[in-house]
């Protein structure tokens, strides 16, 4: 219950244009942290500004000639460390600072040598020698205690307020001076400040210490590891920081907008820190069911907010696509981080934006050898400077560096696997733009390299090894993609280059013939090859056939482990016998084709309506109606086989029982079955109203019972609306025929079929924006189904206004 509740409220939630961000881990621990820390800040600061106020125009302007020296000194120090400054929150960078100005002092001193010797270099030792006495004691005497203060300078004034506080009865002492109890109200109220504060600085001190705790939180949370970690305080240092200025500084500010600026910035450090938070959060993406809804929304926001930060930023997404080439001056882990986060994001990159872009994508795909285990900048470099004699230089490099695990703890050859899968990933979501297609197409040498592992067979090479399968399987998703490109100069020149490679082609068939071979693999493969032998592409005769062979095999082989496999053999050989005779004949010369038409008619009338591979056996055999001839040593046969199995078809449709909303695979077989039966009536003569006497009993007559399966079908979807509309092609053609049914029941039909018409006309006019499939395939390609409807009641009109003429010429002629 809790469940759907939650799912009404995000339902009836107003629409957004950004993700909102109130649940994420960093916005309720480290924002709400750094908030509260910025307000303190600011009231210690607030404080201080009273302090240093107070101690200038009331105390050393009024009353300095009459305090004691105790106060006099407590005061100045505590004035001198408020205007300081020392209470700032940046204190860590400028304690990193003054390390550096020491360093640098000592740095003068060390280092030289004086090359001469001799009498001279004595001389010349005994000033150096003084100079550095002295410098070490203005060190100790003057900087050191500076030093000491600036670090202690937020704790000491509060102990220095109390010990005072505790010496103001000499103020009081004295009678009759009012100047005097003056001075000491207002050391009181100096002093309280001072303590105030110092309980604030140390109460910030304190809270200031479980911040490890919230860091652990968001790296729990969302699974950042060691180096990923180092990010997430940086996140933290720089949110507080900005909230000690302006606490508003946190809105609209999480870890995926700090990733940006990250990467945004000129320094290479930033840069892997925000890679290193983005691709943490990306890893959160994959999908898993586990997840609760509320951590669904949150990684709904957080890639929204990534495509629109990245992809929404030229500059940021030509960024990460150089971090990519391998000449470009970032490290192995950098690379990688970039490789992961490009491909996340990009089915939203139009390489027209971004001018060599694929060309960095294109360098992940090289060898083990141009990989190597070295530094990207360390092989441009090379490259550089030793130009093609780079390798045997790289040789020479010491073994620490061109050997040994990775920064991240995996082999190099393990790193080179990942850059190659993730560059076929980006390939492959790229390739569903049909401009990135163009560009890609042109790309010198990269198609080349994504058919490379299927032209070398590499899967049967290497005997079926995990690192293989990936990537045959990546390359068969880009090549797949690539044949999905509508029809074109780009689809075009894409299929020509794809089917003239011979050895790619056999590498298929033989993945399509191989028992060790998945049956992902084997899907993959023949979607590309049916894509292959339709149309205008280049795959020689031989390959065609070779694949419908298999193809048949597959449909037919009842031992099958895989019923997927079967019925996307069902699909392919549907669509190859729908293009053209030569494909349905192709289907009939395969070894099985003797027996293949009997098998068709089993399968049809046969087996569970159910059944998907009913439904492609039905759309086969209504495509070998088409296409044979009286010239076809098939005509008769299947004359004779369909004749004689049309009559059980019908007989099982119309005595079913139609329930409200069946399932739409059984629909789509009834969908199917029926288009078979119309296109058989057409092509064989068969009388629909002879076969509709067959199978009717006494009671229920054949117009009726299509009535029924209407009446059943009143539904806004497109399986249902393709079966109304054979139903009032059946009709039509029954009124052509010139049926004896009675007047009646017929206008009951159309009436029935009438208010289906005005059901589905919306959805029948949003179908011709639907993509091509095996339903809406035969739904766009007729009339529309209101003018259908009409057709029939025209006709039916027109039949019985000629059977009354009829009738009153006899009557009057008798």
């Amino acid at each position: 219950m809790a469940e759907i509740e939650t799912l009404l409220q995000l339902a009836h939630r107003p629409p957004r244009r950004t993700p909102r961000h109130d649940d994420w881990e960093e916005v309720k621990e480290i924002n709400s942290y750094a908030v509260f820390m910025g307000y303190l800040s600011l009231a210690i600061r607030g404080m201080g500004i009273l302090v240093v106020t107070w101690t200038t125009v009331v105390l050393l302007g009024g009353f300095v000639s009459k305090l004691n020296s105790d106060d006099f000194w407590c005061i100045t120090v505590i004035t001198f460390m408020q205007a300081a400054g020392v209470f700032d929150l940046s204190r860590s960078k400028r304690l990193s600072s003054i390390w550096d100005s020491v360093f640098g002092m000592l740095s003068i001193w060390t280092g030289g040598e004086d090359a001469s010797g001799g009498l001279w270099s004595i001389v010349c030792a005994v000033p150096i020698f003084a100079l550095v006495i002295t410098e070490a004691l203005v060190y100790i005497i003057v900087l050191l205690p500076i030093f000491a203060l600036y670090i202690s300078g937020p704790y000491v004034p509060i102990w220095l307020a109390v010990w005072r506080m505790k010496h103001l009865d000499y103020y009081s002492n004295i009678n009759g001076d009012d100047n005097k109890a003056n001075l000491k109200l207002a050391l009181d109220v100096l002093y309280a400040l001072v303590i105030a504060q110092g309980v604030l600085i140390y109460y910030r001190t304190i809270y200031a210490l479980a911040v490890g705790r919230i860091v652990k939180k968001v790296v729990t949370k969302y699974r950042f590891k060691k180096w990923a970690s180092t990010s997430v305080w940086g996140y933290l240092k720089e949110t507080s920081m900005g909230c000690s200025k302006d606490p508003s500084f946190t809105r609209r500010r999480n870890l995926i907008t700090y990733a940006a600026d990250l990467i945004k910035s000129e320094s290479a450090d930033r840069n892997l820190s925000g890679a290193r938070i983005l691709d943490t959060l990306i890893q959160l993406q994959k999908p898993s069911n586990s997840i609760e809804l509320r951590e669904r929304e949150m990684l709904m926001g957080q890639h929204m907010l990534m495509k629109q930060l990245i992809i929404g930023s030229t500059d940021i997404t030509m960024k990460l696509l150089h971090m990519l080439n391998s000449r470009c001056p970032y490290d192995k882990e950098m690379r990688k981080r970039a490789a992961r986060i490009v491909a996340h994001l990009a089915g939203s990159i139009h390489l027209k934006q971004f001018p060599g872009g694929i060309d960095c994508i294109a360098s992940l795909l090289g060898s083990f050898d141009e990989y190597r285990p070295l530094e990207p900048y360390q092989r441009g470099w090379l490259l550089d400077v030793y130009e093609q004699d780079w390798c045997p230089e790289a040789a020479r490099l010491p073994p620490s560096v061109t050997s040994g695990l990775e920064e991240d703890g995996i082999a190099p050859i393990d790193g080179y696997k990942e850059l190659v899968l993730q560059g076929l990933t980006m390939l492959w979501k790229l390739a569903a733009v049909e401009d990135n297609c163009m560009i890609m197409s042109s790309t010198r040498g990269l198609l080349s390299k994504i058919i490379g592992p299927l032209s070398s067979d590499l899967l049967h090479r290497i005997d079926h090894g995990d690192w293989p399968l990936s990537v045959v399987d990546g390359s068969l998703r880009v090549v797949r993609q690539f044949l999905m490109v509508p029809a074109g100069e780009t689809s075009n020149r894409l299929r020509c280059q794809i089917s003239r490679n011979e050895e790619a082609i056999r590498a298929m068939e033989v993945i399509l013939r191989c028992d060790r071979c998945g049956p992902k693999l084997k899907k993959q493969t023949i979607r590309i090859l049916m894509h292959l032998s339709m149309g205008t592409s280049r795959m020689s005769t031989t390959s065609k056939e070779n694949f419908t062979q298999v193809l048949v095999h597959m449909f037919t082989n009842d031992g099958n482990s895989d019923g997927s496999i079967a019925e996307l053999a069902g699909e392919a050989l549907a669509r190859l016998s729908r293009e053209s005779w030569t494909g349905a004949t192709n289907i009939l010369k395969t070894e099985e084709g003797n027996a293949l038409i009997g098998y068709l008619m089993n399968a049809s009338p046969v087996t569970d309506m159910n059944n998907p591979l009913r439904r492609s056996a039905a759309e086969i055999l209504e495509h070998l109606c088409v296409h044979c001839t009286m010239d076809d040593g098939y005509h008769e046969e299947l004359k004779g086989l369909i004749t004689h199995a049309v009559p059980q078809i019908l007989q099982e449709i119309l005595h079913r029982n139609w329930i409200p909303m069946a399932q739409e695979m059984e629909l789509c077989v009834i969908a199917a079955l029926l288009s078979l039966c119309l296109t058989a009536c057409d092509r064989f003569e068969l009388q629909l109203e002879a076969i509709g006497n067959s199978i009717c009993d006494g009671t229920i007559n054949f117009p009726l019972r299509l009535k029924t399966m209407v009446d059943g079908n009143k539904h806004g979807t497109p399986v249902c609306l393709m079966i109304v509309k054979l139903t009032a092609r059946m009709v039509t053609s029954m009124i052509k025929d010139r049926c004896k049914y009675p007047e009646g029941d017929m206008e009951s039909l159309i009436d029935s079929l009438s208010t289906a018409s005005a059901i589905m006309l919306d959805l029948e006019s949003s179908m011709v924006f639907a993509k091509g499939d095996h339903v809406t395939n035969t739904i766009r390609p007729d009339n529309s189904f209101v003018s259908l409807v009409k057709e029939a009641r025209e006709l039916l009109n027109q039949e019985s206004t000629q059977m009354l003429a009829f009738i009153t010429h006899v009557h009057l002629s008798l």
